[in-house]
């Protein structure tokens, strides 16, 4: 539970827009599979992405974190998730309607994106669940910062990114959690190898509220490895590319995160999901 009443640190340490953008209409009626309070989660039916509108919905995994959140997080404000086409790749928090918009559209981009790098369908499928949830918890960054009227210092975007990777790692789960982050980090990374914007940004990326995915993908690293410094984290993110330079800086920068998120979050129970 947010402690809304106690000073807050400034967060040197998302996209949220003000007013929600147009979901493609289906006419078909939606699912609410679950309507505990204050999170809950629609499912509305897909008319490009049924195979994915089936597999989200028969999915686990985003059931488990909305009873871990209601469990854990009092607000004032409910918060509904809703699964649903757009007609392009997107995930966005709408503080004007307080909800958070997955589209089956990023969903059906991520499994392209790490096509491209697995044979395997189900390494594929695995690696787009984890991103899924990483960009899930971004939103829900920028939906909790909303909730509880926080005003922090420095980018928007990587403020929802650094309470993202804190809320992954900080959920006393048994296993899993840190490939979450790096599935989330690799699938910024590979946006950014495959956008020609990126490899060559011009004034409008670079004014652009979100940091460049790659940027987004070495910095998600560092906070992972920063969480937890050992040998083989180490040996296993400076493979993904990162200089020990700035690995050397990680563990700092995380503690940094996590003492500021600290005083804000109540210590969870412990979750066996």
């Amino acid at each position: 539970m947010f402690r809304v009443g106690t000073p807050f640190a400034a967060l040197a340490v998302g996209c949220f827009v003000a007013s929600m953008p147009a979901i493609a209409q289906n006419k078909a009626p939606a699912t609410e599979e679950t309507s505990a309070k204050p999170f809950s989660v629609v499912y509305q039916p897909s008319l490009n992405f049924k195979e994915i509108a089936k597999t989200i919905r028969d999915g686990k995994r985003l059931q488990h974190w909305v009873r871990y959140l209601n469990a854990t997080y009092g607000l004032e404000k409910d918060i509904v998730i809703i699964f649903a086409d757009c007609g392009m790749p997107n995930a966005y928090y709408a503080r004007d309607k307080h909800q958070i918009v997955l589209c089956y559209d990023i969903i059906n981009e991520m499994m392209e994106v790490f096509g491209r790098v697995y044979k395997n369908s189900d390494e594929v499928k695995r690696a787009a669940r984890n991103a899924l949830t990483f960009v899930f918890l971004h939103e829900l960054g920028h939906a909790l910062i909303d909730a509880n009227g926080l005003h922090l210092t420095g980018i928007p975007e990587t403020n929802a990114d650094q309470l993202a990777t804190y809320i992954l790692l900080s959920r006393p789960i048994k296993e899993g959690k840190i490939n979450v982050a790096v599935d989330g980090a690799q699938y910024f990374g590979l946006l950014g190898e495959n956008r020609l914007s990126e490899k060559a940004p011009g004034d409008e990326q670079m004014e652009d509220e979100h940091p460049l995915s790659k940027q987004r993908y070495f910095q998600i690293l560092c906070w992972v490895y920063g969480s937890s410094p050992t040998p083989n984290n180490k040996a296993v993110i400076m493979a993904a590319g990162m200089s020990e330079r700035r690995l050397s800086r990680c563990p700092g920068e995380y503690q940094n995160i996590k003492s500021a998120w600290d005083e804000r979050v109540e210590e969870p129970e412990e979750s066996d999901d």
